[in-house]
């Protein structure tokens, strides 16, 4: 169950806790998959999720109004306090802020996402690249061999790097 590779829905979640505050929550800090679809959730699966954020004491009250998790999505802040009963300002914000997470995200936002990812990726495997030899650079530069010259540049070759002559690249490469 703990299994972070395991994809398990929020209904699966609660029968498979059996109720247990503990293993609630350790499923929901190990398993995020179950929130892709929120707008798709059972009353049941609302609640589960008001137990996550440590906020069960207004289960009785999203069960009683059938708050699924489309209608979820839709709740404003007066309605919670109003019809709901959560009276309290700071319980009702971490709700919404708790919601927000739970909206899909736009596809723009996924490409966003995916580049933000590739480029992380490529930071890492820059870190992970060594430096090549000054003189190796300047060799480079001198030969017309620009791609070398800029990938040097791209893993963090200083461009004021002196050889042993006293010369920049920017001097060599004139």
């Amino acid at each position: 169950i703990n299994n972070k590779n395991t994809k398990l829905q929020p209904s699966n979640m609660a029968a498979t806790s059996q109720g247990s505050s503990v293993g609630e929550n350790a499923l929901v800090k190990n398993n995020y998959s179950w929130l892709d679809e929120s707008q798709l959730w059972t009353v049941q699966d609302v609640s589960m999720w008001l137990r996550s954020l440590s906020l069960e004491m207004y289960t009785a009250a999203f069960e009683e109004a059938r708050v699924d998790g489309e209608f979820l999505l839709e709740l404003e802040e007066e309605e919670m306090a109003s019809v709901l009963g959560i009276e309290h300002k700071l319980h009702r914000r971490k709700l919404l802020f708790a919601r927000e997470k739970l909206r899909p995200i736009s596809e723009q936002e996924k490409r966003q996402k995916e580049l933000d990812v590739e480029e992380k990726k490529a930071d890492e495997i820059r870190q992970k690249q060594v430096l090549p030899a000054v003189d190796v650079v300047f060799s480079q530069a001198r030969h017309g061999r620009v791609k070398r010259v800029e990938e040097s540049l791209e893993i963090g070759f200083d461009i004021n790097t002196n050889d042993s002559a006293g010369n920049t690249l920017l001097m060599v490469a004139v």
